[in-house]
């Protein structure tokens, strides 16, 4: 039996590559789930003990973000995986830095749009005009 072929690509082939992509994509998505249910967890254990001085204050509600941000990213994993990459990590690595010390926001705020405005013009500057 002869597989049909377009532009010579085997059918079959790409099938499988679009299946274990699929599992991939399932893997990691799951990743994401455990560590939500994890810190999820670890912040609702902290507030049980009831803490009674600063660090694990700090522990229980860097947990309790953590948590949910994590969830988030499970959430829309899917549509994530269609960012470049360096989009993702960049974000989820703000998000997290930000969960932990939240006042570090009104430092990262300025920054990023600083940068976005540079990457905004130079964008322009270096794109050819049709």
């Amino acid at each position: 039996m002869q597989v049909a072929q377009t532009c010579g690509y085997d059918f079959r082939c790409r099938c499988s590559i679009i299946e274990e992509t699929r599992s991939y994509i399932l893997v990691n998505r799951s990743i994401f789930g455990i560590l939500a249910i994890f810190f999820l967890t670890m912040g609702v254990a902290l507030n049980w003990m009831n803490p009674a001085w600063g660090a694990e204050l700090m522990l229980q509600g860097s947990s309790f973000r953590i948590g949910a941000i994590m969830a988030v990213v499970w959430l829309a994993y899917e549509d994530l995986t269609r960012l470049p990459k360096q989009w993702v990590v960049g974000t989820i690595l703000a998000l997290v830095i930000v969960a932990i010390r939240p006042k570090i926001l009104w430092g990262l705020l300025p920054i990023t749009v600083v940068v976005l405005i540079i990457n905004f013009i130079l964008r322009k500057l270096g794109s050819p005009k049709k």
